[in-house]
Parts: C-alpha cells; structure tokens; sequence
C-alpha cells in the first residue's frame, strides 16, 4: 500500500501478491503510472 500527498490530490496504490517484495515492486509499478497520468494532466493546464 502506497499513499503519495501531492499538491491537490492524494495517489493512492494497493496490490496483493503471495511475497512482500513483489506486491511492493506491483505497487510501484501502479504508482509510477498514476504519477506519470497526473504529471501529464498537469502540465497540459
């Protein structure tokens, strides 16, 4: 589970996987896409 506070919105990432190391590396993947998503949206105001 990941909860990343950026100005104006909260991302948010939770994945389940049978090891911890790899719910954590799914969590960031899925993160790492929300991010870029936000950035973009940012930039095109």
């Amino acid at each position: 589970e990941i909860k990343l506070f950026v100005p104006g919105s909260t991302l948010f990432s939770q994945e389940n996987a049978p090891s911890f190391e790899a719910a954590a590396d799914a969590a960031v993947d899925a993160m790492r896409r929300q991010l870029k998503k936000f950035k973009e949206k940012q930039l095109a105001h």
